[in-house]
């Protein structure tokens, strides 16, 4: 069923038999996803070269389980991002694998982004070039056209060769090779200045993809002429601070900022001078952080470097996430002459993250925590209770009429109905309460510190709220079971299902009501 829901979406599928056949798999055909129906204690043998391999690739793993009470926690810990009950429903097989590979692909693209950025930032004091694959230059840097004499004028990297056109030849031939095979290329190399002169490069090269090489190539060429090169760094240096997308400040030894890059003034919102009269203390907060920003610097000073997450105060007194790496900059006697802050903008990367949490915790249709956050909560109030010797109460519902108004009125009229239910569930309870979504028209309500008879005037309410008409013909009512910890049972399954018993108890006596675990239901 689950080959035909993903093959009829237009995706190829493998099955296998067994987890063992997974690796051998995945080595030689390109997988976007791996899907395990399977028993959690068969997978954990091959679960860790499973995982890593997933991770590696960024492929994401989805469990189906043949129960909604698998051990989530161990799924997760074998190393499942996702997982399905069954039956499996195709609208939700679909979104979680579109979700999914939406996911992967954004890390892929993320990866990919910040090594540019970081291959930018790391050869940022030499000679940078981009070329296609026959070294044809379609970009360079200033350093780069400083270095051999070049005024925007050079065609193909291998003019810059020293040698004959048939050593020019045979170098191009042989670096396509190594690049092609490694992804990379070192190696030190005379070359010609245009005027003439020769000189020694330290050369490197790139694959700017591995997996699309016709996207080109980076070349970064270092002068390792004694004369040239201090010169050649220090403006090379200047050049990337300027116009690097990575925000930059520059400190004195006191942490008062000295200087600060295009892209923070973008990122903060203020102007060279205003933040000549502040410290990095003004600007950082690491409020949320255990360590403070004193301890911090202090590591910097120690390590001569430190990388974190840290909010910015922006000038118009908001803040944003900034993934921060400080360094200190030291002089040959090992004294600290600056320090130098990197820092990049991660507010869409926590957005995603909080949207990924919320949907894994959420009901999609109503919004109330779904069967997976609920569970938490429960144990969680459980332990709270437990410790704080309180009751808690959990309450089952289940719609009367519900069908009939799918059936009759259409499903889009049903989603509404459970909507407004949603909404009306809340206006019932406290804020210190949980109302969560199992499925269909099935709801439940964790009530934390309460007596039987707050119990039972919720109950009263609960029913009389959700005794409605809908479009004025079809009638919709709830039928509610209650179970009591630590009275009934301290265990949290047996407590929703002692819930659950109860409330089809109070079906059976009629519907519209409230039933005990083990009593009759008081009918409104």
């Amino acid at each position: 069923m689950v080959s035909g829901y993903l093959e009829h979406a237009g995706y190829k599928v493998y099955e296998l038999q067994h987890a063992a056949e997974i690796m051998p798999k995945c080595a030689s055909v390109q997988m976007d996803a791996i899907l395990l129906d399977i028993n959690l204690a068969k997978l954990a043998v091959y679960a860790e070269k499973i995982n890593i391999f997933a991770k590696s690739k960024h492929i994401p793993i989805i469990f189906i389980s043949e129960s909604e009470y698998f051990d989530i926690n161990y799924a997760f810990d074998l190393g499942a991002d996702d997982y399905i009950t069954q039956p499996v429903k195709r609208a939700e097989l679909l979104i979680k694998i579109k979700t999914h590979l939406r996911t992967a692909k954004l890390a892929r693209q993320l990866i990919a982004s910040e090594a540019r950025q970081t291959a930018i930032l790391f050869h940022s004091p030499i000679g940078i070039a981009y070329t296609d694959l026959e070294l044809d230059v379609y970009k360079t840097n200033s350093q780069f056209l400083v270095q051999y004499g070049y005024n925007e004028d050079i065609k193909n990297l291998s003019n810059i060769l020293s040698g004959s056109a048939v050593d020019k030849f045979s170098a191009k031939k042989q670096w396509l090779e190594q690049l092609l095979q490694q992804g990379c290329l070192e190696c030190e190399v005379q070359t010609l200045h245009k005027n003439g002169q020769v000189n020694w490069t330290y050369l490197r090269g790139k694959l700017i993809n591995s997996e699309l090489p016709e996207q080109g190539l980076v070349w970064t060429l270092d002068d390792i002429s004694e004369r040239k090169q201090a010169e050649d760094q220090l403006k090379l240096a200047a050049t990337v601070f300027e116009v690097s997308g990575e925000a930059m400040i520059i400190m004195d030894v006191n942490y008062m900022v000295k200087s600060i890059n295009p892209a923070m003034q973008r990122l903060s919102g203020y102007h060279v001078a205003e933040l000549l009269r502040y410290s990095i203390a003004e600007l950082l907060d690491s409020s949320y952080r255990e360590e403070t920003l004193q301890d911090i610097l202090a590591l910097v000073i120690k390590d001569q470097q430190w990388q974190g997450e840290l909010w910015l105060n922006q000038k118009n007194s908001k803040q944003v996430p900034v993934r921060v790496m400080l360094n200190s900059v030291n002089r040959p006697d090992g004294s600290i002459s600056h320090f130098v802050a990197l820092l990049a903008d991660i507010s869409e990367h926590k957005e995603q993250e909080q949207e990924l949490k919320h949907r894994a915790n959420h009901d999609p249709l109503t919004g109330l925590p779904n069967r997976n956050l609920f569970f938490i909560r429960l144990k969680e109030s459980l332990t709270l209770a437990q410790r704080m010797q309180y009751h808690v109460v959990l309450m089952y519902l289940d719609l009367d009429g519900f069908k009939p108004i799918n059936d009759t009125l259409g499903h889009g009229k049903g989603d509404e109905v459970l909507q407004l239910v949603a909404k009306k569930l809340l206006n019932c309870v406290r804020e210190v309460d949980t109302v969560a979504r199992l499925g269909g028209d099935e709801f439940v309500i964790i009530l934390n510190g309460t007596s039987n008879e707050q119990v039972s005037v919720t109950a009263e309410r609960l029913v009389n709220t959700l005794t409605l008409s809908i479009d004025d013909k079809l009638p919709l009512s709830v039928s509610i079971g209650i179970s009591v910890f630590p009275n009934d049972t301290i265990n949290p399954i047996k407590l929703l299902q002692y819930a659950d018993e109860a409330m089809y108890q109070a079906k059976q006596q009629g519907k519209h009501a409230y039933c005990w675990h083990g009593e009759s239901p008081l009918v409104s």
